[in-house]
């Protein structure tokens, strides 16, 4: 006999063991014969259905403890129409049916309170004995009843009390770890099924082969409850044999059990599955997986498998049965299993994934849902081997196609519900919309909760015209009581402080609960970039009209220290360095120190960030920076300052103002530029104030990341004038991105901008605060300022106005987070101040490129293609930034 049958015959001891030795006194004991009458209800509602569900209760916990239940019914003559019970013609017809005790009652209710009163008759005394129960809200009758039980039980049955419980024969598991696992303790009721839980409860734990239960009876009416375990051997060795196609080193890696660990049915069975996994990956489908155990000396065994392998085996064909309305073609697109193709050891085509298999079902059935085939049923799909190929048979009842009939809200109707029913977009289709309907719901859920209805049950009632073909659909929503937020529990933040989190919450602790707001709150602690997860849960309170919510964060490293190479179009070959801290001592303030050095110059930053100025939401940035460029014509060194103050003046919106200073140094003029940049040549100073108004919702700040939302900015600045300098203009600009999902994981990306820039009389305007585009940021495929206007000898300058405007699609790749493939297609163009802007001669481009937001900042590498390029110039070109954070 093997150890697995021993330790299976031993399992099936258990209920014998327990019947045998737990209460051999109540085994010589003839059962009690018991009777539960209907109880009388008096309530202030209709709740005479429990009339016959109480005695159903009770009389099941009373068979359980050992009592025989009888018939009632010959004993309803002695129950008058009130329930008033004639106590004698009771106890003399129930000892004509032989039965030993009777139990009736009445339920009364007053307001939430439910009280359980009940007289016990024993028959053969003809003695009554009152008892009675009380709780507090219907969810408390079950246990209630429960509890009425009991104090019955206890009067009819003679019951033992556990004295202790111990654990024997146990050499290396602790006898404390068995008994975590035991329910019944000191005290308790001695019960032969709460033995027997407690003995499958240890089997289960995987230790031990054997297992038996005895109770140790006692003169004062207590019993120690004995466990007598054999533990199940360790492994002393893992062997494999009849492996050819995985040596031992790999088939081992799969094998959970180890060399001294305890036997463990549970984890031999995942071993067996995970090699045969490992075949199955290699197409050997047929692969049979068995084991032995080998006795040794000390409670030890080695653990042998043998491995069948068999052949290697694809999937030839997928066939489909049962199908009208799509072809067998569009159902095999729908799936992921595929047969085996020519390029299988490319595609994976042809294998078998029972798990992908099985999805590949669902997705069949929700095509069908979503087309008005609401009765469509998919059997599960029949595999076959044959030889060295996998057939594999869809078989389909489509049933009835329905068409949309009446739509419908009942039930609690929120303000009205014309109003509702606008939120519904099952009505766009001529056929029901299986998943549309399920959208409705969340919609009608999410309107409930966000006006406090938390627990608002929103169920879709189909009613099906079978002969008409038509189904009509019915909302039923009960809306509950009105739920409030307790307290806001906020865990996992070691470093951000509470406050940092609190004040990026729409929803307060004593409001009432929004579930717009709160998602808008999860929404707002993403934009922070500071955490990797957010768990948002509700918890239930004493108060069933309160909820606790719980917000646990997993924080992420904020702070980067690079020091590396990087290249741009723009800057060319250039090292650089930067310490940047967000979230600075957890209190959402951000330092940058950045230097940039060599290529087209060097470049040296000092920025901090303070969004809370004197915990109000007045967003606060200042700025130091000295700058050396490297121009085509010219050389311009700056050495400068700002400061930024920005406030929220609606939802997602903060209108900022700023102020800059700078001195600008241009040097080192090439011969030939034209005459507006040899003009600028010398010292100058910028004296700037800015206006902007931002309009930020998307889910993410950065391109690589971001999946929706908008971003918007209206921008104007004024130089010279009240504010002195040289340099004298004004300057307005516009900006304007929107994403959005389009199918599967793949994001939409559409951005605009444009701006007019002119000088004002009392400075000048320098060529550098023009408008020129080309180059990664701009339009991809011309080189940096590439797109410009020409003075009269034909010199490139910038121009006073332009438009751009770009289209992206964007999808992830690798599942790696922030790494994307891109297709793009860009246009723009520079004007003079006079000149009109004409968008038929806007320049053209497209490509495609791939991007990563990493830890050392943003890496860009696309390709560029001009459409219809001038004379003189390339077809396009390649753009490349790496590390670029100037």
């Amino acid at each position: 006999m093997t150890r697995l049958t021993r330790s299976l015959l031993s399992s099936l001891m258990i209920v014998i063991v327990v019947m045998a030795g737990a209460n051999p006194a109540r085994a010589e004991e003839a059962a009690k014969r018991i009777a539960v009458l209907p109880f009388h209800v008096a309530s202030e509602t209709d709740l005479s259905y429990l009339s016959g569900q109480i005695p159903e209760t009770l009389s099941g916990q009373l068979q359980r403890d050992g009592g025989e239940m009888v018939d009632a019914g010959p004993l309803l003559d002695a129950v008058g129409e009130n329930g008033s019970v004639d106590t004698g013609r009771l106890a003399a017809s129930a000892a004509s049916e032989k039965i030993d005790h009777v139990v009736w009652g009445t339920l009364t209710q007053a307001g939430d309170t439910f009280r359980l009163d009940a007289t016990l008759l024993d028959v053969k005394s003809a003695a009554t004995m009152p008892l009675s129960s009380e709780g507090k809200g219907v969810e408390t009758l079950i246990s209630t009843v429960g509890d009425l039980a009991v104090k019955i039980g206890s009067r009819i049955f003679s019951f033992e009390t556990v004295a202790d419980v111990k654990v024997e024969g146990n050499r290396r598991i602790e006898g404390d770890a068995v008994l975590r696992v035991v329910r019944v303790k000191a005290g308790d009721r001695l019960k032969k099924d709460a033995l027997t839980r407690d003995m499958k409860a240890i089997y289960r734990m995987g230790y031990f082969e054997d297992i038996k239960v005895v109770a140790e009876h006692h003169d004062d009416a207590t019993a120690t409850v004995i466990f007598r375990v054999k533990e199940k051997p360790t492994i002393r060795n893992v062997l494999v044999s009849g492996n050819h196609v995985f040596d031992d080193e790999k088939v081992k890696k799969n094998i959970t059990l180890t060399k001294g660990a305890i036997f463990n049915t549970g984890a031999l069975n995942t071993s067996i599955k995970q090699i045969e996994s490992l075949y199955n990956e290699k197409h050997y489908y047929k692969t049979k997986v068995s084991y032995r155990l080998i006795d040794v000396e000390n409670n030890q065994a080695d653990l042998e498998f043998t491995i069948e392998e068999g052949e290697k085996i694809w999937i030839k064909e997928i066939a489909v049965e049962g199908n009208d309305f799509f072809s067998d073609k569009k159902i095999r697109k729908m799936i992921k299993t595929k047969k085996k193709g020519f390029f299988s050891w490319l595609t994976s085509s042809g294998t078998l994934e029972m798990a992908d298999l099985n999805v590949d079902m669902a997705v069949i059935n929700a095509e069908y849902q979503k087309s008005g085939f609401i009765d469509c049923r998919i059997a599960d799909p029949v595999v076959e081997y044959k030889g060295k190929w996998i057939y594999i048979t869809v078989k389909i009842d489509e049933g009835i196609r329905y068409a949309l009939g009446r739509v419908d809200v009942d039930g609690d109707i929120l303000d009205t519900k014309e109003a509702l029913l606008e939120r519904l977009t099952v009505e766009e289709d001529e056929f029901l919309n299986r998943e549309k309907v399920q959208n409705d719901v969340v919609a009608l859920t999410d309107t409930y909760s966000d006006e406090g209805y938390a627990r608002a049950s929103v169920v879709p009632d189909i009613r099906r015209n079978r002969e008409e073909k038509v189904a009509d659909v019915t909302y039923r929503v009960s809306k509950g009581n009105l739920v409030y937020f307790d307290k806001i529990i906020i865990t996992g933040n070691s470093v951000t402080r509470d406050k940092v989190i609190r004040r990026q919450l729409k929803v307060y602790e004593q409001e009432l609960y929004r579930g717009v707001r709160l998602k808008e709150s999860v929404r707002n602690l993403y934009r922070l970039e500071y955490f990797g997860d957010i768990k948002v849960n509700t918890l239930d309170t004493t108060d069933p009209d309160k909820v606790n919510l719980s917000i646990d964060v997993k924080e992420k490293p904020t702070g980067t220290f690079t020091f590396g190479m990087g290249y741009s179009s723009e800057d060319k070959l250039f090292g650089t360095t930067s310490i940047s801290k967000r979230n600075l001592f957890g209190r959402d303030q951000s330092i940058d120190l950045k230097a940039q050095f060599g290529g087209t110059g060097n470049k040296y930053s000092l920025i901090f960030v303070e969004p809370w100025l004197f915990d109000i939401p007045l967003y606060s940035k200042y700025e130091l920076k000295n700058w050396d460029d490297e121009y085509t014509s010219y050389d311009k060194e700056t050495v400068g300052g700002g400061l930024t103050l920005g406030y929220p003046v609606f939802d997602y919106t903060r209108a900022y103002v700023s102020y800059t200073f700078e001195k600008n140094t241009i040097d080192d003029i090439d011969p030939t530029a034209s005459d507006q940049i040899k003009e600028m040549e010398g010292e100058n100073t910028l004296s700037s104030a800015a206006f902007s108004l931002n309009y930020d919702s998307r889910d993410r700040r950065y391109n690589a990341q971001t999946t929706r939302g908008f971003n918007h900015t209206l921008r104007v600045e004024h130089t010279g004038g009240p504010l002195g300098g040289d340099i004298s203009y004004s300057k307005y600009t516009a900006e304007s991105s929107w994403f959005f999902p389009v199918l599967w994981k793949l994001v939409g990306m559409l951005h605009g901008e444009g701006g007019i820039v002119h000088e004002n009389s009392d400075g000048f305007l320098p060529d550098y605060k023009k408008f020129y585009l080309g180059g990664i940021n701009s339009l991809r495929g011309f080189d940096f300022e590439d797109v410009h206007l020409e003075d009269e000898d034909g010199k490139s300058i910038g121009g006073e106005k332009y438009v751009q405007f770009n289209a992206e699609l964007i999808a992830p790749l690798f599942g790696v987070d922030g790494l994307v493939a891109l297709i793009f297609t860009d246009a723009g163009n520079v004007y003079e101040e006079n000149g009109n802007i004409d968008l038929s001669s806007l320049r053209q481009t497209y490509g495609f490129g791939f991007r990563w937001y990493s830890p050392i900042g943003p890496i860009r590498f696309e390709r560029g293609y001009i459409l219809d390029p001038e004379p003189g110039e390339d077809s396009g070109r390649w753009e490349f930034t790496m590390g670029t954070a100037f």
